[in-house]
């Protein structure tokens, strides 16, 4: 396999990438599809779910988080480090991405429900199919 720059695994990178370009391609396309009739008249429906990209993305993230901190692997205080850099890396642009999201429909409609946003906020699933990605990873990698 090859290796890129910082020893990371160029091919697995880009499968990953490639994964989540399918999920975020899946999402434009269901919002357009059932939010804007205009859309809906020019798109045909939806030949893939995304879900697929999802469960390559979960794998493949999993993979790269234990080949990542290999070299921590001997510290007594692994898990807590690794909960650290997690949360230093990932929350503070879930924040931003969730607050951005909660700007535009509070202008563009249709209004946020405080209480999701809230439970968004600090990572609680909400939905039936179990929440967002990221509050799925809180729960398998967190």
């Amino acid at each position: 396999m090859g290796r890129s720059g910082g020893g990371r695994i160029a091919a697995v990178q880009a499968l990953r990438g490639l994964a989540a370009v399918s999920v975020v391609a899946a999402h434009c396309w269901l919002l357009a599809w059932h939010g804007d009739p205009h859309w809906r008249a020019h798109l045909p429906e939806l030949p893939f779910n995304g879900g697929g990209g999802v469960d390559l993305f979960f794998v493949i993230s999993g993979f790269i988080m234990v080949h990542a901190t290999r070299h921590l692997h001997a510290r007594v205080d692994r898990r807590w480090l690794f909960i650290l850099r997690r949360l230093i890396r990932v929350v503070p642009l879930h924040w931003i991405v969730t607050a951005c999201c909660l700007i535009w429909f509070a202008w563009k409609g249709p209004r946020p429900d405080a209480t999701l946003a809230a439970l968004s906020f600090v990572f609680v699933p909400f939905s039936a199919d179990g929440g967002l990605v990221l509050e799925r990873e809180t729960q398998l990698f967190g």
